[in-house]
């Protein structure tokens, strides 16, 4: 493994952040972000950020004092330490330009949460029902891939955004807190500017194998700093069959998404059948021992958007929004049928917009469509940024979740035409849902 040597602005962070003291010294020579005689061999050209993924057994929140641009270490401490340690594969140099093949040069990195050993870590893990608490592994999923994509970019003068998250699908429930998690994000496809991760997440039980619980998919752009233009991404090449196989599903994934994306009420009319069943629905009435309107079922919650959740850009990490919606969906299910549900499926996110530091978000949660004892809950995510002159108000992100209980519930009854895409919207998805299960 090639030793690499941290620059001077790095290494002056990390002394400011950690203290000019014996051990944090000894603590950037333990992790490997230090040699004292530079190889002959090292790429000076690697910025940062790159050098940093590398090496083994850093705590992340460290990583994220450095990533961000939170003034001291207590700031990224007071975010509840989300995840404690990285692993990481060996490093391998690279070229700005080259491209990476599926194994090799492009790394997986395993990110492992030591709940079993750790306790007060695992507070933050749990929730009220002595379950894993979702809602954190989803902010996780989002702190990973992005490692990931700014490994695969490799430069200093390119950010890599968030674009969408093609699904979370969930398995083998319920989870429990008292194992560790360990995360594995990779690149697996590349188009021209984007980047596709895939992340799987399994829990190490001792008494049976890894179990796996999570698969997500995220896309990720690359943009320069001032978000004004999309940069070329380095492509991947597979050197197999294997390999091959490997970037054809993901490149099948992307297609599919934007399929998908066609079919989204916002472009696309209601087909015939979808149209009758509204009409018939609005022909006969509500039936109130049966149904129950989508406005009954209809919550919000108001945040403020605090340094302490924001990127090294001045945004708000996306993970913390995927939480916010998530857990605001789980309230809204549970008051309206007074039944606590699990989650079955994270449907498509789209980020069609930043959420700066500073602005107020509003988050509208409403239970779209049943079926059955599922439920689909779609959440909108409103930003108010009152910095701008005039103050602005836009949609940032629409959230989609299907969840179930333990009985069946009250079927929805749409009443506006708005109320009636958003039920032909969580219609269409449960169909799919349901189809795959």
């Amino acid at each position: 493994m090639i030793c690499q040597r941290i620059t001077n602005q790095v290494w002056q962070r990390m002394i400011k952040l950690l203290g000019s003291t014996e051990s944090s010294e000894k603590l950037l020579k333990t992790n490997r972000l230090y040699c004292s005689q530079p190889t002959s061999e090292t790429n000076h050209s690697l910025h940062s950020r790159s050098q940093l993924f590398q090496y083994r057994k850093w705590d992340i929140n460290q990583l994220r004092a450095v990533l961000s641009d939170a003034p001291t270490l207590n700031d990224i401490i007071n975010r509840e330490q989300i995840i404690p340690f990285l692993a990481a594969t060996n490093y391998r140099e690279f070229s700005q330009i080259a491209s990476r093949s599926l194994k090799d040069d492009n790394k997986v990195f395993e990110t492992t949460i030591p709940l079993s050993s750790d306790i007060r870590l695992r507070k933050l893990y749990e929730n009220p029902f002595g379950l894993l608490r979702l809602g954190r592994v989803l902010e996780d999923l989002d702190a990973v891939s992005a490692l990931a994509a700014l490994y695969h970019v490799g430069r200093e003068d390119v950010n890599c955004v968030t674009a969408a998250v093609d699904g979370v699908r969930l398995h083998n429930q319920p989870w429990s807190p008292v194992y560790d998690l360990i995360y594995h994000s990779k690149v697996t496809y590349t188009g021209k500017t984007s980047m596709n991760i895939s992340l799987i997440v399994e829990q190490k039980i001792p008494t049976e194998s890894t179990k796996l619980i999570m698969e997500a998919d995220f896309v990720y752009v690359a943009r320069n700093l001032e978000g004004t233009q999309s940069i070329p991404v380095p492509p991947l090449r597979a050197r197999n069959e294997e390999e091959q196989a490997s970037f054809e599903r993901a490149a099948l994934k992307q297609l599919l998404r934007k399929e998908k994306a066609k079919r989204n009420v916002a472009v696309s009319v209601p087909t015939i059948d979808e149209q009758m069943h509204l009409h018939q629905m609005f022909k006969r009435g509500v039936q109130p021992d049966e149904e129950i309107y989508m406005s009954q079922v209809t919550i919000g919650s108001t945040h403020f958007m605090l340094p302490d959740e924001r990127n090294m850009y001045g945004f708000t990490f996306g993970g913390v929004l995927m939480r916010k919606a998530y857990e605001l969906a789980f309230v809204n299910n549970y008051l309206a049928f007074q039944q606590r549900p699990i989650a079955v499926e994270v449907g498509d996110i789209s980020f069609i917009k930043s959420v700066p530091v500073g602005s107020i978000l509003e988050l509208h949660s409403s239970v779209v469509y049943t079926k059955d004892a599922y439920q689909v809950v779609l959440v909108d995510a409103m930003v108010n940024n009152l910095m701008h002159d005039p103050p602005t108000k836009e949609r940032t992100n629409t959230f989609n979740f299907v969840l179930k209980t333990g009985k069946p519930v009250k079927k929805i009854f749409p009443v506006s035409y708005e109320e009636s895409m958003k039920y032909i919207s969580g219609r269409r998805m449960l169909d799919d849902v349901l189809a795959r299960i």
